[in-house]
């Protein structure tokens, strides 16, 4: 009788690990795989123009059919950082121009960073009419062969630390028409060929001293129209090779001592369109190669 339990037994658990077995077969088998992407880059063709897609790319070729630039349009106002679409730009590694424009109702609220950290070769990369509050610490995945940068009427309120950091071909930065009013001290590293900076038509009042001081190759800054009511010598520190300073439609009563001191290489000065009710004896001092003065309209 022990015996024949004993079998009873272990055919019974010998049929319930079976039983498991299957079970767990059949249950992977209904269970899609955990990393599997929803869509993958090549379900998804980056300059096919088919209705109602979220991204609607115009491409340029080159002589061997790569993607050399992308012209990418936003109508649709959910676009977040997981959506499938963005896959579409992981095979086209040859990519040198990059610009998205948003339109009504489109929206665009971040940076894809992680698109242009697959894009080893982009030189161009600009955006605008997008809802992109903050240009955050390497937003641009330190691209080596990046040599401009436009963020135009973004709504971009602040620059964070490292905003722009290690771009050595890095020439121009086109930040006009944003909201900007929150740069930080070392929101500009590492960039020595930067010769253009554009600031202007944003929310600026106050600029910390040597924010500038790895620009050393800047030759023109543009910072017309913004809120800046004080200027300080230490804000100019490094930019010996200024060509050109706009400080146009901005609140600048006192233009003080040795101010521009720094910018021993200055040109063209446009302080116009000011409140400026004093200039200091010494005000202008160091400027010896300045040519072209404006102070129209305080």
């Amino acid at each position: 009788m022990r015996s024949w339990r004993s079998l009873v037994f272990i055919l019974t658990v010998g049929a319930c690990l079976i039983e498991g077995k299957y079970r767990d077969r059949d249950a992977k088998r209904q269970r899609p795989h955990l990393f599997e992407p929803v869509s993958t880059a090549a379900s998804v063709n980056l300059c096919e123009k088919i209705p109602h897609m979220k991204l609607v790319c115009h491409c340029t070729h080159g002589n061997n059919s790569e993607v050399l630039g992308a012209d990418c349009w936003i109508f649709n106002p959910d676009v977040p950082r997981k959506d499938p679409i963005w896959g579409a730009f992981y095979p086209h590694s040859s990519i040198e121009t990059l610009k998205f424009s948003v339109y009504k109702p489109g929206n665009l609220t971040f940076i894809p960073t992680e698109i242009i950290h697959h894009l080893p070769n982009l030189k161009d990369f600009s955006v605008q009419y997008a809802q992109v509050m903050e240009i955050g610490s390497y937003a641009l995945a330190n691209r080596s062969h990046l040599s401009r940068v436009e963020f135009n009427n973004c709504t971009v309120v602040a620059l964070r630390r490292h905003a722009f950091i290690h771009h050595p071909a890095l020439v121009e930065i086109n930040l006009k028409f944003n909201q900007i009013a929150q740069i930080d001290r070392h929101a500009f590293s590492n960039l020595p060929n930067l010769e253009r900076l554009l600031l202007g038509y944003n929310n600026i009042t106050h600029l910390h001293d040597e924010v500038f001081i790895h620009l050393g190759k800047l030759a023109e800054l543009y910072l017309q129209c913004n809120l800046i009511g004080n200027l300080s010598r230490e804000v100019f520190k490094g930019l010996g090779n200024l060509n050109v300073l706009s400080l146009s439609g901005n609140r600048i009563i006192i233009v003080g001592d040795t101010v521009f001191a720094e910018l021993w290489s200055l040109e063209e000065l446009y302080l116009d369109s000011n409140h400026i009710e004093k200039i200091s004896e010494r005000a202008f001092d160091g400027l010896n190669n300045l040519k072209r003065l404006n102070l129209r309209h305080n």
